[in-house]
């Protein structure tokens, strides 16, 4: 099974997110954290355990505190050697061009648009 991290600060998201994945039976081992310093946490006891990241994280881009590109440079920073065996999204309701440039030069894989669409689950499931 594969492990998906989902990083979003809305609790509604998350909980459509997982709910999602059980409903329409989503071959996703699924992980869900609140924020991007908690997501780091989650990941270096990922990384210690499992001695590689999750294979696909989506992230929230519109989140306090850390957004979802500065999620995406300090993951980048901590494991360098890892990421390229992970894609990662960028989520959001809404991303203006200079946002994606950006996500494209941080190595996103794609841009996700909410809400979270049995669509939007299928191409992840590709996406492995």
């Amino acid at each position: 099974m594969t492990n998906l991290l989902i990083i979003d600060d809305n609790d509604t998201d998350l909980f459509i997110f997982k709910e999602s994945i059980k409903i329409h039976t989503i071959s996703f081992q699924c992980s869900l954290c609140h924020s991007g310093d908690i997501a780091l946490e989650f990941i270096d006891a990922f990384v210690l355990a499992n001695k590689c990241l999750p294979k696909l994280i989506v992230v929230d881009y519109v989140m306090p505190i850390m957004n979802g590109l500065e999620f995406i440079e300090r993951l980048n920073a901590r494991f360098p050697n890892l990421v390229s065996g992970t894609r990662i999204f960028l989520l959001s309701v809404r991303i203006e061009a200079t946002v994606e440039r950006q996500a494209k030069l941080l190595g996103v894989a794609g841009i996700l648009i909410k809400p979270v669409t049995l669509q939007m689950l299928r191409y992840l499931e590709t996406c492995i």
